[in-house]
């Protein structure tokens, strides 16, 4: 009889060691499993109009400002380009490879405190501003530039900076492509 009583529990805590074991195992499987990437958050960083652009001022190329509304509790701030990858947006909606530093250039830092607007500025290297003729006035120039754009660029509908550590995607709009009425 003391036997088959040990034997019972003998039996019992193997199961119950069994048991343990086999949740042990689960948790580890469950904890190490690979996770998929977050998905890209395009509501934390929003760009509402199209840019400012204009001639660089370091050089002969074209720069857009964009003002950004940062939509996050926390400050957003950015000190190098590593972290970042700009797209352009073609006119069937499809993105470009990633565009590198020789044709495409970003501002940094960039620093947009929580719920507040900041501005983006990225400079078009692969173009060459059109100088501005001495009798041209600053608006006539400035629509040049715009048809200059249009014509040299006319596939891209904006561009998409994707912030890898963040996982921002923001979307960044192109120029007007006609002069605004307001102005």
């Amino acid at each position: 009889m003391l036997k088959a009583t040990l034997l019972k529990v003998a039996a019992a805590a193997a199961g119950v060691i069994l048991t343990l074991c086999l949740i042990g195992a689960s948790v580890l499987w469950y904890v190490s499993r690979p996770k998929p990437p977050r998905p890209w958050n395009d509501k934390a960083l929003i760009v509402k109009e199209p840019p400012g652009f204009g001639p660089s001022s370091e050089d002969k190329t074209v720069y857009f400002s964009y003002s950004v509304q940062n939509d996050t509790a926390a400050d957003y701030a950015v000190e190098n380009v590593q972290q970042l990858r700009i797209l352009a947006i073609t006119l069937d909606d499809s993105l470009s490879s990633p565009i590198d530093e020789e044709h495409l250039v970003l501002r940094t830092p960039i620093f947009i405190p929580s719920h507040q607007k900041g501005t983006i500025t990225v400079r078009l290297k692969v173009l060459d501003a059109p100088e501005q003729n001495k009798s041209e006035s600053d608006d006539a120039y400035h629509e040049r530039l715009r048809q200059y754009l249009n014509d040299h660029i006319a596939g891209v509908r904006g561009f998409v900076l994707f912030d890898e550590t963040n996982r921002y995607r923001i979307n960044l709009p192109a120029w007007s492509s006609k002069k605004p009425e307001n102005k």
